[in-house]
């Protein structure tokens, strides 16, 4: 039998669970800015360039409407808004300030919102090395870009009547480009730098979102085919997502097979088709009946003993986040 991989959606439970039904949040920047042109350094064909520099100032507002725009999406919450105010300017960007007791008081009392989602510290820094490698006269040519760019976002969650925050997150990623582009100088030194910056910010709004609320991830499963007709036709109903005549044939051809091998290999479908009807539990009995049939054979390939144990474990931790997943989904 060959092997082919299935990528599946999989839902996955928030990093926390929140103590109470939350209907509204307020997302707030609460992040002093961070001075521009601090954390970048620049060089065009070898020499330090500030010639185009490149603004934080609006950083901390666009994180927060990503992560607005984002959370909103998810309908996990019946409202999501975003303050128009940062509650911070005092240069201390280093630092991080909870929110206030009386801005907190005024958010979750007199505006009746559920939750705050604060930002608290917004830290990025570039570096970039360009080098023009056109040999055109003209200041638009090819250009050879390495680009790093790093970005790191602290937080915090308030709920009412909690004084403490009842979630702090921390989140961090950065991107790396190294490309020719035929453009000029200031696409090359600015523009392609800022672009660069918008697109980690999506990356983090979406890494904070995961960590609030239960999201999709993808992950792989394999399945086993062979030239039988009845597998092939089991393989064909997998393909119409018809996962349960493609179980019934595989039940079928299970109980006739006296390979420890193949018993293996027909358990591990079979399992795979109880977990994309959405029958976890069941899933994981059969997983479990075909790691114990690649044990019994002597010949079993240490890639398929490999991937019947992976496999064991992720859907023991689906259980697991199964658990978490309702408690989120429907609070008392």
């Amino acid at each position: 039998m060959s092997v082919q991989p299935l990528l599946i959606e999989v839902k996955k439970p928030a990093d926390v669970t929140l103590p109470v039904d939350i209907a509204k949040v307020l997302i707030v920047n609460n992040a002093a800015p961070q001075p521009n042109n601090s954390g970048i350094t620049q060089e065009y064909n070898g020499i330090q360039s500030k010639e185009f520099p490149i603004q934080w100032d609006s950083v901390g507002q666009n994180l927060t409407f990503d992560l607005t725009r984002q959370l909103s999406r998810t309908r996990f919450f019946n409202e999501v808004s975003l303050s128009k105010t940062s509650l911070r300017n005092d240069g201390e960007w280093l630092k991080i300030e909870p929110v206030p007791q009386e801005i907190k008081e005024e958010i979750l009392d007199t505006l009746s919102f559920d939750a705050i989602l604060s930002l608290d510290r917004i830290l990025f820094s570039l570096e970039e090395k360009v080098k023009k490698t056109g040999k055109e006269q003209s200041d638009y040519a090819s250009h050879f870009v390495d680009l790093r760019v790093h970005g790191k976002a602290d937080g915090n969650m308030y709920i009412y009547n909690k004084e403490e925050p009842v979630y702090t997150f921390s989140v961090s990623d950065s991107l790396h480009i190294k490309d020719t582009f035929y453009e000029d100088s200031v696409s090359v030194t600015q523009n392609i730098p800022e672009s660069s910056i918008n697109e980690l910010m999506i990356i983090l709004a979406q890494k904070i979102v995961q960590r609030i609320v239960p999201s999709w991830v993808t992950q792989e499963r394999f399945l086993y085919t062979g030239h039988d007709a009845r597998l092939r036709e089991a393989y064909s109903y997998v393909k119409n997502k018809n996962w349960e005549q493609a179980q019934k044939i595989l039940l079928t051809e299970y109980d006739k097979s006296n390979s420890f091998s193949d018993k293996g290999k027909l358990a591990n479908n079979i399992a795979v088709c109880c977990e994309m009807s959405d029958d976890v539990n069941s899933a994981l009995l059969w997983a479990a009946i075909a790691q114990e049939n690649f044990t019994k054979e002597k010949n079993t390939d240490s890639r398929e003993k490999r991937r019947i144990d992976n496999y064991v474990k992720e859907l023991n931790q689906r259980l697991k986040d199964l658990f978490l997943l309702n408690e989120q989904e429907n609070p008392d």
